[in-house]
């Protein structure tokens, strides 16, 4: 699509990278905060989850230089590394650490600083791959508890049922479209898929497995979260919980007893644990991304990195400048509410995710290839968010004229119009683009 088109979605990519930042900095230090201070010996679920973190970090990285420069065989790593995280758990039970949220957003921002920055081999990957073990373990005790809570009798739903074509957050369309931020479509698995994923993967042919299974995997996994919500909604509307991770947690501890009971607190403490992880792996593969792409908008064309550039670029192209800009930005929005940053981020993503299949679409129209299976979900994609940031746009519009916009609807307001501006600059290109291979594939067949 051209390099200006390169630039543009660079550009783009960052400021949703940004909310996703935002959003999981959010979520994590909710998760952790707690009122009180230090270690603590009567720990509540916040403060459990927090020491199982810190310690589920440092496993990681002596996990990655066992297997990686010790030589340590994968599967006695693995055996050593469950138990490892079976023993903090149950001394996290008995020892939490304690800190309020603000203090966890920086320290939550100056981690993800470092793991962007260092090898992968140290803490991504073998963080990533113990995790994994967390979210099967994870998975079965949900769907125990929903099976065991159902033939018991003890399970009470309490989502109400559907009403019609207006919900909570807006209209059926495009709300439901740009809520559900994952799954099958999402432009930040996009980003992942490419980023990291695919340099990971011993064979090409792996690909299909993991992506297909990922995505039923999750699938899997949003079913259970609407249930467990589902069993504690009443309380969830209500502000009980400090976090989405929380609400889950509870709704699927509740399944297993009374909260005063100390199997509440154990798969409680399991699932939040389970939960913060995959919200810091979030985190820093974003974080990771960001670097790569905020160095990448200021790199001429034939520069390699950093080096290669010249004066200011070569300082604005350094790995830690775009870090630093990236996280900085990114936690100080993570303060605001997370009301105040969702509905954004799934906009965003999604619109992302309708850009990268006008890209892959472009790309295989250059190469000669069937791309016809991407129009309909890449222009039905742009359609859904377009209307869901213009009808932001509108609403903050609204709350300025009316002198009432805090800090978080003037943000709201400025991103959803650049995403908007710089969305509908790709859909042009993309549309010149397909038009020039429609029109070479013309010439073609007129000169065959």
């Amino acid at each position: 699509m051209g390099s200006k088109a390169k630039k543009l979605f660079l550009i783009f990519a960052l400021l949703v990278l940004i909310l996703v930042i935002a959003s999981f900095v959010n979520v994590v230090a909710g998760t952790f905060a707690s009122e009180n201070t230090g270690f603590t010996t009567d720990p509540t679920g916040n403060e459990t989850t927090a020491m199982v973190s810190v310690i589920f970090i440092i496993l990681a990285i002596v996990y990655g230089i066992f297997t990686n420069r010790v030589g340590v065989k994968t599967a006695p790593a693995t055996v050593v590394g469950v138990i490892l995280i079976a023993l903090t758990l149950v001394f996290a039970l008995n020892f939490g650490l304690a800190l309020s949220r603000t203090t966890w957003i920086i320290l939550i921002g100056a981690y993800i600083v470092i793991a962007s920055l260092v090898p992968v081999w140290i803490l991504l990957q073998p963080r990533d791959y113990l995790s994994s073990y967390l979210l099967y373990a994870m998975m079965a005790v949900a769907l125990f508890g929903i099976i065991f809570s159902a033939f018991a009798g003890t399970a009470e739903f309490q989502l109400p049922a559907f009403t019609g074509w207006n919900t909570s957050v807006g209209t059926l369309f495009p709300a439901l479209f740009i809520t559900v931020a994952c799954g099958a479509c999402s432009g930040f698995h996009s980003l992942i898929a490419t980023g990291t994923t695919s340099k990971q993967l011993d064979n090409e042919s792996h690909l299909k497995p993991i992506g297909y299974g990922s995505m039923l995997i999750e699938s899997a996994l949003a079913i259970i979260a609407l249930i467990a919500v589902g069993m504690v909604f009443d309380k969830y509307t209500a502000g009980d919980f400090g976090s989405p991770a929380v609400a889950f947690s509870s709704g699927i501890a509740t399944m297993f007893g009374a909260e005063t009971t100390s199997v509440y607190g154990v798969v409680y403490a399991l699932l939040t644990l389970a939960v913060s992880v995959f919200a810091l792996t979030s985190l820093d593969t974003g974080t990771r991304l960001s670097r790569f792409m905020f160095s990448e908008l200021f790199l001429k064309e034939g520069e390699a990195t950093w080096k290669d550039a010249k004066g200011i670029r070569k300082f604005l192209a350094f790995p830690l400048t775009g870090t630093l800009i990236m996280v900085v930005i990114g936690c100080v929005l993570g303060g605001l509410s997370l009301s105040a940053i969702w509905g954004l981020f799934g906009a965003a993503n999604q619109l992302l995710a309708g850009i990268a299949l006008m890209a892959v679409a472009a790309w295989l129209g250059n190469i000669g290839k069937n791309n016809k299976m991407f129009f309909i979900p890449m222009i039905f994609m742009l359609i859904a968010t377009l209307t869901s940031l213009i009808i932001t746009i509108v609403k903050k519009i609204k709350l300025v004229a009316a002198a009432s916009a805090a800090w978080g609807d003037w943000f709201q307001l400025i991103l959803a119009a650049a995403m908007v501006v710089l969305a509908i600059i790709l859909v042009i290109q993309g549309i010149q683009t397909f038009s020039a291979q429609i029109k070479n594939k013309k010439e073609q067949k007129a000169e065959a």
